[in-house]
């Protein structure tokens, strides 16, 4: 029977080895913080945004409504993501929901790893790395990794149908219908 993980993940276009995402991941434990430069951000805004996602695995975003400001209802923070695009869309939908004011809620902060890079082969959640270190590459063949980048979950499969598994387990945990093989061998 597979192994299910519940955590977070990225999507590809077609699926990695193990070998080949080794070298593409980053350290789950390092991290670094972004605050955007907008014009409604006050000075004290840019030192409070790092301590709200201080103790947040990558990726992440938060977002606000530029008229509420950062101490109200619209916050909105979005964490363990595998990619800032899909952690920001979720930030920012989440804020939507939740503001007073008339202007659209905003990104103000990402959180990525520590010497992230645009453009990598794959992308993976803090939670998803630990996964993949722990069960995935341990794990013997066959063996995949599915992931949701709506909602930063995912799933390790380790049995002899692992991609189809893996993908059907993600589903059932993410059910936004969007997980994709992102690793398999």
């Amino acid at each position: 029977m597979g192994a299910i993980a519940l955590f977070a993940s990225a999507a590809l276009a077609a699926p990695l080895t193990g070998n080949d995402a080794r070298n593409q991941l980053f350290e789950p434990a390092s991290v670094e913080v972004k605050v955007l430069d907008l014009p409604f951000l006050s000075d004290q805004d840019k030192q409070v945004l790092p301590q709200i996602a201080a103790d947040q695995r990558y990726y992440g975003a938060i977002a606000f409504g530029p008229d509420d400001g950062l101490l109200s209802e619209s916050l909105a923070g979005a964490f363990n993501f595998h990619d800032v695009a899909s952690a920001s869309a979720a930030a920012v939908k989440d804020c939507e929901t939740r503001r007073t004011g008339n202007a659209a809620c905003q990104v103000v902060l990402e959180l990525r790893p520590k010497g992230w890079a645009p453009d990598r082969a794959i992308s993976l959640s803090g939670d998803a790395t630990v996964a993949f270190d722990a069960q995935y590459r341990k794990a013997k063949s066959p063996k995949a990794m599915a992931v949701s980048p709506s909602t930063g979950l995912f799933a390790v499969a380790t049995d002899a149908a692992a991609p189809g598994t893996a993908q059907a387990q993600c589903d059932a945990l993410a059910q936004a219908g969007d997980c994709t093989v992102v690793l398999s061998e």
